[in-house]
């Protein structure tokens, strides 16, 4: 004797006929079936078949619009702070963006000699 919702193939039963799953979905639902999350749709932009991330984008056009939106603002495109409009960054993440760079580029420095060694 299982889980009694059907479709089911839960063996243990934990209370009201019903697995831990299910018996959990009608406590917090009222219902055993109740779907728990919808379908993601896709991308709204034209001849993008990606799968929807945020109001009906995929994550690369969600972004591209973010920043969009940010810039017309004056805000910071990292942050979303006040910007005092001289770059696209605030003063706090253009220092964080600098040493990102600097970061990345010693990175490719330390990996191109690494390459080198091994050959």
């Amino acid at each position: 004797m299982g889980c009694s919702v059907e479709g089911c193939t839960e063996e243990k039963v934990v209370a009201r006929g019903k697995c831990w799953k299910h018996y959990r979905r009608e406590l917090r639902y009222g219902d055993a079936n109740a779907v728990m999350r919808k379908e993601a749709g896709t991308c709204s932009e034209p001849e993008c078949n990606r799968k929807a991330f945020g109001a009906g984008l995929c994550q690369k056009h969600y972004q591209k619009k973010q920043y969009q939106d940010r810039l017309e603002k004056g805000l910071c495109v990292m942050c979303g702070k006040e910007n005092d409009r001289t770059t696209v960054y605030c003063s706090s993440c253009k220092v964080k963006r600098s040493q990102y760079k600097k970061n990345s580029r010693l990175k490719r420095k330390a990996g191109n000699r690494n390459e080198s060694e091994r050959r």
